[in-house]
């Protein structure tokens, strides 16, 4: 191969042809030199959707690293559940690296290569506490941290001891370290002498500092307003910090001696936002800064005894500002949908929590909204619960987030009678009666999904108000002057339904019991979207769909 790559050149030389046209013509076209690989796996040419798909779906076949501890012959093993891959930076590492063979970068590329690896994040307070776990364990005496403590008028200081042992902090940064290169590892468990993180001499002086802080008088100062401290609540609020093994102090707790003062200048920070009141003259409520004592600043000068305490006062600016709101000429109620269930079931709380999140969530104008983007995966910790889905291989099944359809259907009838672009929507694959019969939305993170684009020049407000037995979507921004219907739905056709029988031996011979519940019939049914607007030909648009037919099924007895 390098004869030919030296060979080219001279070549090119001989019969006049320019350098560029060669390489475009045998190195360009050569597609096993797009060297841009992760794990061994080509992704020159994948999107980032095509990457997150990829790195989903190896990292489920992903032998998870472990960490083993060994001592006299036992072991132990632990895995870090919280372990997970940090699939945004390996993707923006990867798309922003060069992918294409040019005529810049072809020797480079074909030389190099890239090839990507994992990058994983994981819980350190759940290292810490394995550690922890481990050490205890195995520790014959637990080392004691030098303490300060407040006796007659005086700090004094309880000495350390060291311990014997197996050292938490060592095991730490070998479980850390292990985690980061993607390797499992077996770590001997040493008992040893273990020192303190505390050390006497770190506490003497730390009680020389208290002492001199509590005999020093202090005034806090804020604006024209002053308060004595006594020195026992400074005292009361002293204590040395764990990790740092530094004098440190309870702000809270001296917060709460000079409020008074505190309160004279702290204001909150206020967001912009839109009142509501009138539907059809949206009003936008001002930002404003807010202000705070910055105690940390309090901390600082008490570490140096000063006697006069004047903290600084922090402005916060808002993430909101009263500009940004007015661009977006929010004006009037756009369009609202409503969708009703049986209250007290889990499936509620998931609809309500899809609400919750997205509520007075602004789409700006040209932006395109995606459900699944913006909720993320459903998990436990972000307060979704477990509840029925309709797997068309399974039937109904439970799984976290159930019952989210019910959310997505009314969200996507309020874009489609706002107007607004719909990019990306997916009925069930059964008609379901509660729904709009094809014009509802179903969705499932990494497959289905609700996306609009608010095609207008005005913002898009998403109000969501949730009853004990309902779900409302309301849309605020701007009509400009265009109205929305509907027509439909009409049916094409219908598949009767079925009924299948299964074999059963659980039951007595010439008997038959419903296996779940009564089968569904099949629809295929089209809606259409009629978008009419002052000086513009009338927009007709077409949503077809096609519904299964879900059979009844029995249980036929053979025992």
């Amino acid at each position: 191969m390098k004869k030919k790559l030296i060979l080219i050149p001279l070549a090119v030389i001989l019969v006049g042809l320019p350098l560029s046209t060669v390489l475009e013509k045998v190195i360009l076209r050569n597609e096993s030199l797009l060297r841009v690989s992760f794990e061994g796996d080509t992704v020159s040419k994948k999107d980032k959707t095509e990457l997150k798909k990829l790195l989903e779906k190896k990292w489920a076949k992903q032998k998870k690293p472990t960490v083993s501890f060994e001592i006299d012959s036992r072991k132990e093993k632990a895995q870090i559940e919280s372990l997970q891959p940090a699939y945004e930076k390996i993707i923006d590492r990867i798309i922003k690296s060069p992918r294409k063979l040019t005529f810049e970068n072809t020797y480079l590329r074909y030389i190099t290569g890239k090839d990507f690896k994992w990058e994983l994040t994981f819980d350190s307070k759940q290292v810490k506490e394995l550690s922890k776990t481990v050490a205890n364990k195995y520790s014959v005496v637990v080392p004691i941290d030098a303490q300060i403590y407040f006796e007659n008028d005086t700090y004094n200081v309880r000495n350390a001891q060291r311990g014997l042992g197996v050292s938490y902090r060592d095991l730490v940064k070998e479980i850390e370290a292990s985690l980061v290169r993607n390797k499992s590892v077996n770590i001997p468990l040493k008992i040893a002498k273990i020192q303190p993180v505390t050390t006497t001499e770190i506490a003497r002086k730390s009680a020389k500092l208290a002492n001199s802080i509590n005999d020093t008088p202090h005034i806090f100062k804020v604006l024209d307003k002053q308060v004595e401290m006594p020195p026992k609540t400074i005292g009361d609020s002293m204590f040395l910090n764990e990790d740092t093994s530094e004098l440190d102090f309870n702000l809270e707790l001296l917060k709460s001696k000079i409020l008074p003062i505190v309160q004279q200048v702290e204001t909150p920070v206020r967001n912009a936002s839109f009142d509501l009141a009138n539907p059809n003259e949206i009003k936008v409520i001002p930002s404003t800064q807010g202000k705070h004592v910055d105690f940390e600043s309090i901390k600082q000068k008490l570490l140096k005894n000063a006697p006069l305490i004047e903290p600084k006062i922090i402005t916060v600016d808002p993430t909101i500002k009263t500009d940004w709101a007015e661009k977006m000429k929010i004006h009037h109620q756009v369009s609202t949908f409503t969708t009703n269930f049986t209250g007290g079931q889990p499936r509620v709380k998931n609809i309500a929590r899809g609400a919750e999140l997205v509520d007075s969530h602004v789409v700006e104008p040209g932006q395109t909204f995606s459900l699944n983007k913006f909720l993320g995966k459903r998990t436990i910790e972000k307060g979704f619960v477990n509840a029925p889905i309709y797997d068309s291989e399974k039937g109904f099944v439970n799984d976290v987030g159930g019952g989210l359809s019910q959310y997505t259907t009314t969200l996507f009838n309020a874009a489609f009678f706002g107007g607004y672009k719909i990019n990306e929507h997916s009925p069930h694959s059964i008609y379901i009666s509660r729904y709009p019969m094809g014009r509802e939305a179903t969705i499932n993170f990494g497959t289905i999904d609700l996306k609009f684009t608010n095609n207008t020049s005005s913002g898009i407000l998403i109000k969501n108000t949730v009853t004990s037995n309902s779900i409302t979507v309301t849309m605020y921004g701007d009509k400009e002057g265009k109205t929305v219907s509907a027509e439909g739905p009409i049916i094409l056709s219908m598949t009767p339904v079925e009924t299948e029988y299964e074999d059963t031996p659980s039951l007595p011979a010439g008997t038959t019991k419903l296996k779940d519940s009564k089968g569904l019939p099949g629809y295929s049914v089209v809606n259409y979207r009629i978008i009419d607007q002052p000086n513009k030909p009338q927009i007709k648009e077409k949503f077809a769909w096609s519904y299964s037919m879900h059979p009844t099924i029995y249980l036929r007895g053979t025992g």
